[in-house]
Formats: structure tokens, sequence, C-alpha cells
């Protein structure tokens, strides 16, 4: 009998053992999730050729900053910076510059700081039209960045020349193929730069060598082997949430972005910087 309850006690204490690490490794990722991944930054790489020249850009995609509770001056400063060290000819960023309900547009401030010979460019993302959408426009170009609504704009390389074609989101925004790409010359190669790739849906007869998109946030929360957690919001869904896919023999690229959105956590998706070398 007394090896009984000694066998019984020793079960519990196994099964206390086992309860309080499940409970210390729920605590660490909650708190590496919500306090450190979020203020991680990596660079990610990725090359596209989109025809037979000699040339190349390099162009760095932000995207998904949300200005607000979750985000300060000095994280955007650090992606500026990071930014600035990669040399990029150019600098493309995908909208949702602020959060819903938080217009705390001035934590951006350090975007006037980034660097390109060929420009900075930028487009509306849906959130930014939570609040007014002028004032994020008046604000992003009074920090000198061009916004390419529907607009596109060349980027010219010795004697090669890429456009970058922008068009507003998807969702909340006017979609305008014609207008963006007014006066753009067949025989260039033409990248789209749409906030959410469910914009593959409205190509119709319209012709791109690329498109980059954001908007997922790669699922923002992630577990090995599994991915996303969350749901990804685009028709597209799971299998389209992050890096680079075939669309039709399209290259499809879709950055993770740099900020967070519902919940205050990221969890292996860490905020990112996608440099690209466009080869054309």
């Amino acid at each position: 009998m007394a090896l009984f309850f000694q066998f019984q006690k020793s079960k519990r204490r196994v099964w206390v053992g086992i309860v309080l690490v499940v409970v210390l490794l729920a605590w660490f990722v909650v708190l590496y999730g919500s306090f450190i991944e979020p203020r991680l930054l990596v660079v990610n790489y990725e090359t596209i050729s989109v025809s037979k020249g000699t040339q190349s850009i390099k162009i760095a995609l932000i995207s998904d900053l949300h200005a607000g509770p979750y985000l300060s001056e000095k994280f955007v400063n650090k992606i500026v910076d990071q930014t600035n060290k990669e040399n990029p000819d150019a600098v493309l960023l995908a909208g949702d510059f602020v959060s819903a309900g938080n217009l705390k547009i001035s934590q951006l401030v350090p975007l006037s700081k980034l660097s390109a010979t060929l420009g900075v460019y930028a487009i509306h993302g849906n959130h930014d039209f939570v609040g007014k959408i002028s004032e994020v426009d008046e604000y992003l170009q009074g920090l000198g960045i061009k916004m390419l609504i529907n607009e596109s704009a060349v980027l010219k390389k010795g004697d090669e020349q890429l456009v970058i074609v922008g068009v507003d989101d998807v969702w909340f925004g006017n979609v305008d193929f014609e207008k963006a790409l007014k006066d753009v010359p067949a025989d260039i190669p033409r990248v789209l730069l749409a906030h959410n790739p469910d914009i593959v849906y409205a190509l119709r007869d319209y012709k791109f060598d690329a498109i980059l998109s954001a908007h997922t946030h790669g699922g923002q929360i992630r577990l090995p082997l599994i991915g996303s957690i969350s749901v990804i919001p685009t028709e597209l869904g799971r299998k389209f949430d992050r890096g680079m896919f075939d669309w039709n023999g399209i290259p499809l690229l879709i950055t993770s972005g740099v900020g967070s959105i519902g919940p205050r956590a990221r969890l292996f998706v860490p905020p990112e910087i996608m440099m690209i070398d466009f080869n054309f």
C-alpha cells in the first residue's frame, strides 16, 4: 500500500511538472510574440527578372506600418536606417500607414529620411481610409513621398526603363488601370504595386511583368509546420500568405510588412523589409 501511495505521489509530481512547463512555455510565447518579435527587423531578398535586358534596379518594399498604439517613432527610425543601409535605387511603400481609429501619423516622420536615387513612392492601403485619406496623403507628400494612386513612375537605369504602376486600394479605393497606364509605352516592363494581393482578380486584360503587394502580415501569428493560425484577409486565402508566388506566369510577391493590427503580436513572422533586385 505504501508503494502505491508513493507511486501516486510521484505521478502527481510529474503532472505538476508538465503543467508548470506548459504554463512557462505559454508565458514565454506570449511575452516573445507581444514584446520581442514585433521589435525585431529582418531583411529578405528576392530577384525578379522581367525582361532579357542587362540592367538591374534594387527596390525596397515596405508596408503595413500601422501608426498607432503598437508603433513607435524609434522603430520607424530603425526601419529607415536599415533600408538606407541597403542602398536601394527606389523605395516602395505599399500602404496601411495608419491603424483603424488611430491617426498617430506623426510617428511616420522618420520616413522623410528614406534615401533612394530614383525616388520614394507610396500607395493606399485599406486602413488608410479610416478617417481622412486626404490627411494621410498630405502628410506623406510633406515627407517627400510621391503618391502613386492610379499613377505610374518610370525608373531609368542606363538605357533601360522600368515602370512602377501604383493603384488604389481594391477594398475602399477606386482602382483605375486605364488612368494608371496612361502614356505608358507598351514595350516598357511593368511592375504593379497594389496593397491587397486580391488585385489579381481585377487584372482582366491588363498585362504586368510582376506584382508587388502586402496586406496579409504573413498571417501575423504563425506556428511551425502549421503556418498562419489567423485568417488571411483575402480571397486568395492561406495559400498566398507571404513570399513569392506564380500567378498565371506572373511573379506575385507578398511582403509580411512591418507592423501589427488586432492583437499586439507577431509570432514566427518578424517585421520584414523586402529587397528586390529587378533584372530588366
